[in-house]
């Protein structure tokens, strides 16, 4: 599968993912307001489904934004560079991003491995289900930052 087909595959997974989860989130939290308002009664697990919806939305959304280099980055060093001083930077930039996604990933398997057993307080699921949230998008957003790695050499003819 060539680089463009797979930056559109997790795209569209994660435009869905969002799209679900947020209609999910409203709907949840809208549930929650009606019983405090009418019945006077919260249920337990709203928050905590809400909670955990969040997770997801927020990390599918990061590996979207990383997609299309919309994160908050500072270029006050990067605009004072050269041309050959500002590919060096962007390439270095985006190394320390790969290990980061990759060390990131690996903790959160680590993680998921140490809650066997531990199930959430009120819905009684396995936590590793919420905690799977960060490999998923990271392991996402490793893949993309090697291709963007990838892309960098191949333009550059190195």
């Amino acid at each position: 599968m060539n680089s463009k087909r797979l930056y559109r595959y997790f795209e569209n997974i994660n435009k869905a993912i969002i799209i679900f989860f947020l209609v999910a989130t409203i709907a949840v939290l809208a549930l929650q307001v009606f019983s405090r308002l009418f019945f006077s009664r919260a249920f337990a697990w709203a928050e905590e489904v809400a909670r955990y919806l969040f997770i997801y939305l927020s990390l599918a959304g990061a590996a979207i934004a990383y997609k299309k280099d919309l994160w908050v980055s500072v270029d006050i060093i990067s605009s004072k560079l050269s041309k050959r001083a500002k590919n060096v930077y962007y390439l270095v930039t985006e190394s320390i991003c790969f290990t980061f996604f990759i060390i990131i990933t690996l903790v959160s398997f680590k993680y998921i491995a140490s809650s066997k057993g531990q199930l959430t307080a009120a819905l009684q699921i396995p936590m590793a289900i919420p905690y799977l949230a960060v490999p998923i998008f990271f392991v996402q957003m490793s893949i993309i930052s090697l291709n963007k790695i990838f892309h960098f050499f191949k333009e550059k003819g190195i």
